[in-house]
């Protein structure tokens, strides 16, 4: 491992690289709104790389579809693609303490022709909600999560709801930064993609982890502030990079680096070239057809590791103040490899539901682990699982175990307005039943009811949730790991409804899931979760936590 990460850091190294430019005009207005502190920064030319050599193949390939088909496909969505000039992606400036989730993506779409705002509207979301920032409007779609707002007839900024709400609430976006190098590049050049990230944001903490997973000769490459890449279409192209630093010593210290990762690379090459001979050469006798294959592979990877030599002997890297750049011609194929990957790209199209549906699954899967791992918490603090309803003085059901469980879900604060003695559609409780909860969201589910759930349980006869009394763990002797706890219904709920399944072992189960491939998720008492993509045959012995059955659960 010590010597992979060495040659990956000096090929690193001999990555294509920008020397840092001070900015000769101002920046185009898509690009002005993009803060120069912000984490992350993507630029895509996009009218400039479909007119490139590289794109030539796929460009005659859509002609083909025909000229009918190219304007009922331009008329049905908006904006046009032929109108759509370039595309900026950022990450506003975050702590990223609870990683990678914290970052709130805007996209800005520039466009050659005004956009039709009702139209995209109607595209956009079945409702729109529209909100005032502190210095801008924004629309947003019914549950809040995906924001747009207008910038001009050409400018249209998207993304994350809390991301155009910081962008609405900025009056002047911040034009220097670690960021500035990167929009200066996207600004100033025809590169059709450039890409710039920002260190400064990373707690030193979590620098100090990834420097214990490199050798230490090469850590000072960590200390740098921002990143920047770009490619280019001159000639073959060009990828290039810059990497700038706080202050000359830490630059200092990042040339030792890479004249040492350089020197370790080097050493790593030379030993992996006698090994790839060896493949190759053999062991002088004619080689046999099952040795043809990795003989190949050695072949290609001697000239793989002659081009990695070549580049680092040349000793690309320059210098310019606080900053290390250096620029890398791409081998000439590249071009047609880039055509070749846009159309395939193309033809996945019809994979894009299948992938949604299967994080929308992941996505419900992690619902129910935190909806298990709540009433664990319960039963930690309380010595037993919650019963299935809060109950009136005559046994009437009036809250859901939903409710029960808020404060350990991070919602103690909706928990505390609800009144426990009435019912949770009572005229205190209904406007609260009414909020949405995202761990009781089904993800993907299409015109949703507010406040409804498809987590539901089985109650009664054996099952995990008695009416009137919480289960102990001790309870659960079929053994945790084979008694289902919480289970995707077909039909939702209101989430404070005391309305589960009545659980009976002579009748029919209800439907379940039917929403991932036909399947469903299930929480198991032991805080795991499974997908079955059928009812299985033992479900009602799985329903039950004390039957004394063996179960199987396969379908």
């Amino acid at each position: 491992m010590f010597r992979s990460l060495a040659l990956l850091a000096a090929l690193l190294g001999g990555l294509p690289a920008i020397a840092q430019q001070k900015a000769t005009v101002p920046l185009a207005p898509d690009l002005a709104l993009v803060p120069a502190d912000a984490f992350v920064v993507a630029h895509v030319k996009l009218a400039d790389l479909w007119k490139s050599d590289a794109l030539k193949d796929v460009r005659m390939i859509y002609s083909k579809a025909g000229t009918d088909a190219i304007a009922a496909f331009d008329k049905r969505f908006v904006p046009v693609l032929s109108t759509v000039d370039r595309i900026t992606v950022y990450a506003p400036i975050t702590n990223l303490e609870n990683g990678p989730e914290d970052l709130k993506f805007v996209g800005i779409l520039s466009l050659t022709e005004p956009l039709d705002q009702k139209k995209f509207l109607k595209q956009f979301a079945d409702k729109v909600v529209t909100k005032k920032g502190k210095f801008a409007e924004f629309m947003t779609d019914e549950d809040g999560y995906i924001a747009v707002r207008f910038i001009s007839p050409t400018i249209i900024a998207f993304g994350m709801t809390e991301g155009i709400q910081q962008m609405c609430d900025t009056k002047d976006v911040k034009s220097e930064g670690p960021q500035r190098v990167t929009l200066n590049r996207a600004n100033n050049t025809k590169d059709p993609v450039v890409l710039g990230v920002s260190l400064e944001p990373l707690p030193p903490e979590r620098r100090e982890r990834m420097a214990q997973d490199i050798p230490e000769p090469l850590r000072p490459l960590l200390m740098a502030n921002a990143i920047s890449l770009s490619m280019d279409m001159e000639g073959d192209g060009h990828l290039n990079a810059s990497v700038s630093y706080p202050d000359a010593k830490s630059t200092d210290d990042a040339e030792k680096a890479i004249v040492a990762g350089t020197a370790m690379a080097l050493e790593l090459i030379k030993d992996s070239r006698k090994q790839l001979m060896g493949k190759v050469t053999g062991d002088g006798k004619p080689g046999k057809i099952e040795d043809l294959p990795e003989a190949v592979g050695s072949l290609l990877g001697l000239g793989a590791l002659q081009h990695a030599e070549d580049t680092l002997n040349s000793k690309p890297v320059k210098r310019s103040g606080t900053t290390l750049a250096l620029s890398q011609p791409l081998p000439p194929q590249f071009k047609t490899v880039l055509g070749t990957g846009a159309l395939g790209v193309s033809m996945l199209a019809p994979a894009v539901g299948k992938i949604r549906q299967a994080a929308n699954r992941t996505k419900s899967a992690n619902n129910l682990k935190q909806i298990a791992l709540a009433l664990h918490n319960y039963e930690s603090a309380n010595g037993a699982f919650p019963p299935a309803a809060i109950v009136d003085k005559k046994g009437k059901p009036l809250l859901s175990w939903r409710v029960v469980i808020l404060p350990y879900i991070e919602q103690n604060n909706l928990y505390q307005k609800f009144k426990m003695d009435e019912p949770w559609d009572s005229e205190n409780n209904i406007q609260f039943s009414k909020v949405n909860i995202s761990a009781y969201m089904l993800p993907g589910l299409k015109n949703q009811k507010p406040g409804h759930t498809n987590y539901r349980s089985f109650v009664g006869n054996g099952a995990f949730f008695d009416l009137l009394k919480g289960t102990r763990i001790a309870d659960i002797t079929d053994g945790t790991s084979n008694t289902w706890m919480v289970v995707e219904a077909e039909e939702s709920v209101p989430w404070a409804k005391p309305d589960d399944f009545e659980f009976d072992p002579k009748k029919e189960l209800p439907k379940l899931g039917n929403f991932f491939q036909g399947g469903f998720n299930v929480a198991y008492c032991d805080g795991s979760v499974r997908f079955f993509r059928k009812t299985p045959k033992m479900a009602k012995e799985m329903i039950t936590r004390n039957g004394g059955e063996i179960v199987n659960d396969e379908e």
